[in-house]
């Protein structure tokens, strides 16, 4: 296999230094009133910098302002653009623009059918306003513009049976559900002239019923090209099903590639590979077989935005896992990275390099979890000394339990990365040693990190937690063999509910008991369709509102409401009732060394999200002084 994902290629009038697209996302790091900000600076500088031949940035091409997006609704804008560009052009990327549109969203809402409410002379409206926005887009300096006709907006929403019901010109067949696409690509290209690149990004496939089928989309793609498109994207879903829009780590990687190639073989413009392609090596791959042209890794690069420019090297690369917690998981919408707690944060998180007299100052650092490893590599990065001190043989803490579930494995790649991060910078690891105030003064160290993790809770009012054959949720995933066919679990929380799915896959029957209303209420609201199907599969049961009293196996008591009763035939049983702080080495440091410098990170200092445990240790080590 060659290395065709770093060759050149051209799209329209321009050529990309390599086949590696960096995607439009609505980030929501722009000012209110749609104007560039230090941190989107930052955003796209690391992508251009990081090996991207292409960096693509969302823009309003009329209507109000937004964070999601720069505006280039009109002149007041054009300096915005051209930094942008000049960001992306010293680091040889060019700058894309995907005209993204400001109204005419369904956002979620299945009675909302904009196509068969729209007059003509909107469309017309439409139609010139996004020409006027490429062409401007093109006198700003931006190299290129793609057309968003894909999830859940305006060009979509025409383009789909599901929510286009017109009988005018506009409706209809596909040639006349696709008419509005077409007539703007048109006037786009009568804008900008012969050869400006000019994407059209589709959504392939809606996957529900009445919505976007493949056989549709190969007859469009075909019309698209014959108006002027320079090239295709061919992407997946709509809001209604936005878990199809950015894959989660419950689908498969490229899960929409037989989409992909169906596109590449209906047109002869470039085809760009979309959803879900999660390393350089599948993106080769799918170069290699000719499925697509170009390939645009979006969450991949938020992850790892030096990914391009470290294939190949044998670097280390922390490589998107699925799992939403940072680029969907921000109640202001704006894109973080569990993986890379620098995406998104260009306003206040940096790692500045020590002056020169100061590098190699020691610190110590207690625990090789995820929140640990991450000080330390930052660490390491600005010019301090770590030394990283983990009490069992192994580093990863409770993402050793976290990636054995069912598509959750990825998860393993929060710790592979970071072990290779760590041994690239010469950083120390000392495994089956555990830290004590006497290690400290041995060491000299004035600064101590404390990233000793957490522990299940087990709670002291149950009766009959210490009998025979129950076990701790950690126990388990690793060893299921512990637990024999009927299973009692103890928790409707995450952790117990994956515990369940888990031993369910290997033949066992499991039955959660959950004191609350609901069960994994931690889950993100785009997976939980997913998760739950998987879990009917696996023959889970569920008693909600049940809380447990004792334990006494084969019998458990519990009790709804005010009614007490018994629960029985189970062989063995598994407590999930959540974790609490492992945290006693801070208190014995301040007391045996009072000068020492003890900073607590991850779930040692709360138990959270592996998002915000290694957020934790970012910020550690971004703030500390020499």
């Amino acid at each position: 296999m060659t290395d065709i994902v770093l060759t050149p290629a051209s799209i329209g009038n321009v050529t990309l230094k390599n086949r590696i697209i960096f995607p439009s996302m609505c980030h929501y790091h722009a000012s209110p009133k749609g104007k560039m900000t230090r941190e989107l600076e930052r955003y796209i500088e690391a992508r251009a910098e990081g090996g991207a031949a292409v960096v693509t940035i969302p823009g309003s091409p009329y209507g109000p302002p937004s964070m999601a997006r720069l505006s280039l609704s009109g002149e007041y804008y054009r300096a915005d653009w051209e930094r942008a560009a000049e960001l992306c052009h010293k680091h040889g990327a060019l700058l894309f623009v995907q005209l993204h549109p400001f109204k005419h969203h369904t956002e979620m809402d299945k009675s909302k059918k904009e196509p068969d409410l729209m007059p003509v002379e909107e469309i017309n409206f439409f139609v010139e306003q996004y020409a006027l926005a490429a062409a401007r887009a093109k006198e700003f300096g931006v190299d290129g513009v793609e057309l968003h006709g894909a999830h859940g907006h305006e060009l979509h929403q025409f383009l789909s049976p599901f929510y286009n019901h017109r009988t005018d010109e506009y409706g209809g067949d596909y040639k006349g559900r696709a008419k509005m696409g077409v007539d703007m690509v048109k006037a786009m290209r009568e804008a900008v002239g012969p050869d400006y690149p000019i994407i059209f990004k589709m959504s392939t496939s809606e996957y529900m019923e009445g919505g976007i089928t493949i056989e549709d989309s190969v007859r469009v793609a075909a019309l698209i090209e014959e108006a002027g498109a320079s090239a295709i994207n061919a992407s997946a879903g709509t809001s209604l099903l936005e878990e199809y829009v950015s894959g989660p780590m419950d689908l498969p990687k490229a899960f929409n590639r037989s989409d992909i190639k169906a596109i590449k073989n209906a047109v002869s413009i470039p085809v760009i590979a979309i959803n879900r392609i999660t390393t350089m090596e599948l993106a080769n791959e799918i170069l290699e077989s000719g499925d697509a042209d170009f390939v645009a890794m979006g969450r991949a690069l938020l992850a790892d935005p030096n990914a391009v420019n470290k294939y190949g090297t044998g670097l280390s690369v922390r490589q998107c896992i699925g799992c939403y917690q940072g680029c969907k998981g921000d109640d202001k919408l704006r894109i973080f990275c569990m993986q890379q707690p620098l995406t998104g944060r260009g306003d206040y998180l940096e790692y500045t390099p020590l002056p020169e007299n100061k590098k190699g100052e020691k610190v110590l650092i207690a625990g090789a979890g995820v929140a640990g490893m991450e000080a330390a590599a930052a660490l390491a990065r600005r010019g301090f000394k770590p030394v990283v001190f983990e009490k069992t043989g192994r580093a990863g803490g409770t993402v050793n339990f976290a990636k054995i579930p069912p598509c959750k494995e990825d998860f393993d790649c929060l710790v592979s990365a970071r072990i290779a991060e760590l041994r690239e910078l010469n950083v120390e690891v000392r495994f089956n040693t555990e830290l004590t105030a006497e290690t400290v003064l041995a060491e000299g160290a004035k600064k101590v990190v404390v990233a000793t993790g957490s522990a299940p809770l087990v709670p002291t009012a149950i009766q009959g937690l210490d009998g025979k054959n129950v076990f701790t949720a950690d126990e388990v995933l690793e060893n299921p063999q512990l637990v024999g066919e009927n299973v009692a679990v103890f928790g409707g929380g995450l952790v117990g509910c994956e515990t369940a799915e888990y031993l369910g896959t290997l033949g066992k029957k499991c039955t959660i008991i959950e004191m609350g209303p609901k069960i994994a209420t931690e889950i993100h609201p785009l997976r939980r369709g997913f998760f739950f199907n998987r879990m009917q599969k696996a023959g889970v049961r569920t008693l909600v509102g049940t809380k447990l009293l004792s334990v006494k196996l084969p019998e458990v008591t519990v009790s709804a409401g005010d009614y007490a009763y018994e629960l029985g035939g189970f062989d063995s049983a598994i407590m999930a009732f959540g974790r609490v702080k492992v945290n006693d080495l801070e208190a014995k440091l301040k007391e045996a060394i009072p000068d020492v410098e003890v900073f607590t990170i991850g779930d040692a200092r709360e138990v959270s999200t592996a998002f915000k445990a290694i957020l934790s240790g970012a910020e550690c080590a971004a703030n500390m002084t020499v």
